[in-house]
């Protein structure tokens, strides 16, 4: 409410004349009101997020390809599938990296045949979850780094794999069940 009553100080302030008085009170509200928001809304999504973790919610098999693949096979037998925007990159269950859709597109198509996963992917290290850390935990990552997904590991093993798109499916889903918003 404060934020609200500086961009309505800052709004009679312009119309009385002082427009760089009226901006700067306008401004700070602003800045005020939309912390406030963001606080209130974070606040309520912790409330969702307890008591769930990266396991309750992840892909506990999700396909993997090794790094010799070639790039046509990843996108032919993968990518064009729906829902799947990237790819662990294993030898045995072991993750050596990630490849992505992103990763594709800096390579020109008549050569996804004779250039390999391993050659584009990212490598190791990435952002990794385990799957008993919080969701929480998790979708701060996702965020803070600007990632859709992230591995799931278990020491060196990769265990599954979570994404945005997982997230909000299980979210959904309780929805629908009337366990909450």
């Amino acid at each position: 409410t404060v934020g609200i009553a500086l961009i309505g100080l800052g709004a009679l302030s312009v119309f009385q004349g002082s427009l760089l008085g009226g901006l700067w009170f306008a401004l700070i509200g602003w800045f005020l009101h939309s912390a406030a928001t963001a606080s209130v809304r974070e606040s309520a999504l912790g409330e969702e997020f307890r008591g769930v973790s990266v396991g309750d919610v992840m892909d506990s098999d999700p396909p993997t390809v090794p790094p010799e693949a070639p790039i046509s096979e990843a996108v032919y037998d993968y990518f064009l599938r729906p829902g799947i925007r990237s790819l662990p990159v294993c030898k045995g269950d072991r993750l050596v990296g990630i490849f992505s859709l992103s990763d594709v597109r800096g390579v020109p198509r008549e050569r996804w045949g004779s250039i390999s996963v391993g050659e584009e992917m990212t490598p190791v290290p990435l952002k990794q979850v385990g799957p008993d850390d919080d969701l929480s935990h998790a979708v701060a990552l996702l965020g803070r780094h600007s990632v859709h997904q992230l591995p799931v590991i278990e020491g060196e093993r990769l265990v599954g794999l979570l994404s945005r798109a997982h997230i909000i499916r299980y979210f959904h889903s309780r929805e629908e069940l009337g366990l909450g918003p």
